[in-house]
């Protein structure tokens, strides 16, 4: 009778050991799967860095670990995670150009200092939530970026020749209104440009105002 039960046993142990696997399979494969709650994760995260971060140095373990959560993440869920990131960003710029404008002469460097700091964050953060993670600087972005810097000299050299008289032609289109956002943006590229600090993107975007 005992000897009968031995295969029974056996057989039951092996049924709960193929369970207990395939259980632990499903919490594996929730865990990793689980978009929505990782995605605001995410969402927090970033917030968090375009609150607190100055610099993309100071914020590196948060950088890395935006990026293990959009390799984890489904497609939709990271469009969720960057449009989240689009909008919070247009409400920090809305923000940092109103406290510009309202600034005074003397300290608008200083705010423009700190705000090109967090413009970097801004970048990085851009590439980590890019699927793939961030692309890794190459020797040829480096080149590029000298050459634009070399580009923006050759351009302030001209423009601070003597203008030649052209003839009149008609009455151009009036410029857009001076908004404290476009005031902001066309500053904060300026001083980019004198401090040596290469926007990418961002700075045709800041050109465009």
């Amino acid at each position: 009778m005992g000897k009968r039960s031995e295969p029974n046993r056996a057989a039951w142990l092996s049924r709960l050991v193929v369970a207990s696997g395939v259980a632990v399979a499903v919490g594996i494969g929730a865990w990793w799967f689980s978009g929505p709650d990782l995605a605001a994760e995410t969402i927090a995260l970033q917030q968090q860095l375009l609150r607190e971060a100055e610099n993309p140095a100071a914020c590196k373990e948060q950088l890395r670990q935006i990026m293990q959560n959009i390799d984890r993440l489904p497609t939709e869920e990271i469009r969720g995670v960057r449009r989240e990131l689009g909008r919070s960003i247009g409400q920090l710029t809305q923000q940092a150009a109103e406290r510009y404008v309202q600034a005074s002469p003397d300290r608008r460097p200083e705010l423009l200092d700190a705000d090109l700091g967090k413009l970097q964050v801004v970048m990085a953060l851009f590439d980590a939530t890019d699927q793939g993670g961030m692309r890794v600087r190459t020797q040829a972005d480096i080149d590029r970026a000298e050459q634009a810097r070399r580009r923006r000299e050759e351009r302030a050299k001209t423009a601070s020749k003597p203008p030649v008289k052209k003839p009149q032609r008609p009455a151009a289109k009036k410029p857009p209104a001076a908004t404290p956002t476009r005031v902001y943006a066309q500053a904060l590229l300026k001083h980019a440009e004198k401090r040596g600090v290469d926007l990418g993107r961002f700075g045709r975007r800041l050109g465009r105002g």
